[in-house]
């Protein structure tokens, strides 16, 4: 294990008091940047950020403002957006005048590596942080192979 017994703990007790205990492998896999699905081969750095994440998810709450599950995860999704035009992934619409994303591209890249396979907009709000983080942190290897 290649974090504190402590933090192995908390993390558990986390995924069980949110009632994601069947998303953990994925939230592993997401966490790793794709390395493990499994709890132990986690680092400090990793399990950190998960309970971080799991500490401000609420289960079944309602914060007011917002309609529904897909616009709360509106402003995850433009993140994710705003990391495609870092990254290039954009291309020009004659019909706009401007670049857009390029979401071919993008819903390939999720199809393939995105932690549960499926297009942007079908992430629940729940799963989002996981999306983000994943995706800022192809963001950093991208930036550190330049």
């Amino acid at each position: 294990m290649n974090h504190t017994t402590a933090k192995h703990s908390r993390l558990y007790g986390l995924l069980n008091k949110k009632r994601m205990m069947q998303q953990r492998h994925d939230l592993f896999e997401a966490y790793s940047d794709s390395r493990t699905r499994d709890s132990r081969d986690l680092n400090d750095k990793e399990v950190d950020e998960l309970i971080r994440f799991l500490n401000t998810y609420t289960v079944g709450g309602r914060q007011s403002g917002y309609k529904n599950d897909f616009e709360k995860g509106d402003k995850m999704r433009k993140r994710i957006l705003s990391l495609c035009y870092e990254y290039g992934w954009v291309k020009f619409s004659e019909a706009k005048k401007r670049h857009q994303v390029d979401f071919d591209r993008l819903d390939a890249w999720m199809f393939r590596y995105g932690y549960l396979k499926k297009k942007l907009n079908q992430y629940k709000y729940a799963e989002l942080p996981a999306l983000v983080t994943q995706f800022e942190k192809v963001l950093e290897s991208f930036v550190l192979d330049l």
